[in-house]
């Protein structure tokens, strides 16, 4: 759009630094994502030529900031699905923690690198999402504008447990729900009426390893 002559703004943010940059291409606003060791949001200097991030997203890293080192916990919740089962469960995994195990309930802390895979996070993203929208007053004039949110919990998740996992299920009822505050959000500010809502991914994710051996899968 900004190529075709529209003065229009276009921001991103995602926990993955690949997926949020790729997403606004190279004209974006404002590329937004998640530096998980270091508990930031964070950007570039192509973005921001003196480093800094803007003001209003230094407030929210503020808040982060006294979570690290604290210790988070993911239960199952009690919730279950017909397409999850106990099978799934893998024996082992690279991309996981002795602490953060196997089975329910996961145990992390704050500024380690498996803590993005929580639901929480999911959240977390919507919040910095919906704070673009407005430092940006984006939809505010007849000019159009991009937002683009990628939830990237799923593929940290998927990686280690598959998608007929309890703990992609719950990832799933999360994203749910945030899509659903996020749009909401939009119908606020700017009106659905005057939205395009695309929905796409840039990968599914194979049952894992164990999984598959066991049930003959090659």
């Amino acid at each position: 759009m900004k190529n075709a002559g529209y003065n229009s703004k276009v921001v991103d943010v995602s926990l993955k630094d690949r997926a949020t940059i790729l997403l606004g291409g190279h004209r974006e606003d404002l590329a937004v994502w998640f530096d998980e060791v270091a508990l930031q949001w964070v950007s570039s200097s192509y973005n921001h030529k003196d480093g800094k991030n803007p003001a209003w997203l230094d407030k929210i890293n503020e808040k982060l900031t006294a979570k690290k080192g604290q210790a988070g916990e993911w239960k199952s919740e009690g919730v279950n699905s017909p397409r999850t089962t106990k099978e799934a469960v893998p024996l082992h995994s690279k991309y996981l923690t002795k602490e953060f195990g196997l089975t329910f309930p996961h145990r992390t802390r704050f500024g380690e690198a498996n803590v993005t895979g929580l639901p929480k996070f999911i959240e977390f993203n919507t919040i910095v999402a919906e704070k673009l929208i407005d430092e940006y007053k984006l939809g505010k004039d007849k000019t159009p504008d991009i937002l683009s949110v990628s939830y990237s919990s799923f593929d940290y998740m998927g990686h280690s447990f598959g998608p007929n996992s309890q703990e992609m299920f719950i990832e799933s009822l999360a994203v749910d729900k945030n899509l659903s505050r996020l749009l909401n959000f939009v119908n606020q500010r700017v009106g659905l009426k005057n939205t395009v809502v695309v929905l796409t991914g840039d990968h599914g994710v194979a049952p894992n390893v164990d999984w598959m051996k066991k049930n003959n899968i090659k």
